[in-house]
């Protein structure tokens, strides 16, 4: 009819380069590589924070443990760990990391009952226990 639209056909999107996004390609650590464990005990739980370090010294991922834990926390846990590894091995900072994930708060928390060497005295959650290593290995 007189006076409608013409429609057209809309132009292609095109997606953006990876490049242009400033993402990094993911660096995997190596087969065999150094790691620290922590073991801190704080909220009637044992806690084991694995890190890990690419051959220059860079941390290259993180592993959480905790004892007496159900799944659901479990399943957090173990979120927060890949989470927090594809971070680092995409080029994440871990001054940042460590700066978003301090002072989180959820239980278990509390002073650490053995800070000796590991130097985290008091934490207000798992997440902020890592935050406070990562701090010390920046």
């Amino acid at each position: 009819m007189p006076g409608d639209p013409v429609l057209t056909e809309a132009p292609p999107i095109s997606e953006p380069e990876p490049e242009l996004l400033g993402r990094g390609k993911r660096e995997r650590p190596p087969t065999r590589y150094y790691s620290e464990v922590t073991k801190l005990r704080f909220g009637c739980k044992t806690h084991h924070i694995r890190i890990g370090f690419y051959p220059d010294g860079r941390v290259c991922d993180v592993f959480i443990s905790s004892s007496k834990t159900g799944s659901d926390m479990r399943a957090i846990l173990d979120t927060l760990a890949i989470t927090a590894s594809m971070y680092l091995q995409m080029g994440g900072s871990v001054q940042e990391l460590a700066a978003k994930l301090r002072h989180t708060k959820f239980e278990p928390s509390g002073p650490v009952e053995n800070p000796e060497g590991s130097g985290v005295e008091t934490v207000s959650s798992v997440a902020d226990a890592l935050a406070q290593l990562l701090e010390i290995y920046q």
